[in-house]
């Protein structure tokens, strides 16, 4: 899947005032549709105050471990872990 081109769309299921929020992510097609292709994604972010700091939580669900390591194998971890390190950038530091 290497050099392939990807759409994506973000469905907004909850969110709760300074709490928490949660969307599906499925990729489409170029015409909008949802291909069932490649796995979606549940995702629920949460926060919370810990000692005078925010806490994020993210978890990710999917439907089975098949889709999991499909995502896995697209390069979820690095890309994901690309955009914490870019906060750096953006969130003053302490």
């Amino acid at each position: 899947m290497e050099n392939e081109k990807h759409y994506c769309m973000v469905q907004n299921k909850s969110i709760d005032d300074l709490k928490s929020f949660s969307y599906n992510d499925a990729f489409i097609g170029e015409n909008g549709n949802v291909t069932n292709q490649l796995p979606s994604l549940y995702w629920i972010n949460t926060f919370s105050e810990q000692g005078g700091e925010t806490w994020v939580n993210i978890a990710i669900k999917h439907k089975n471990l098949a889709d999991l390591e499909m995502i896995l194998a697209m390069g979820l971890k690095e890309r994901f872990t690309a955009g914490l390190n870019n906060l750096e950038e953006v969130l003053p530091k302490r």
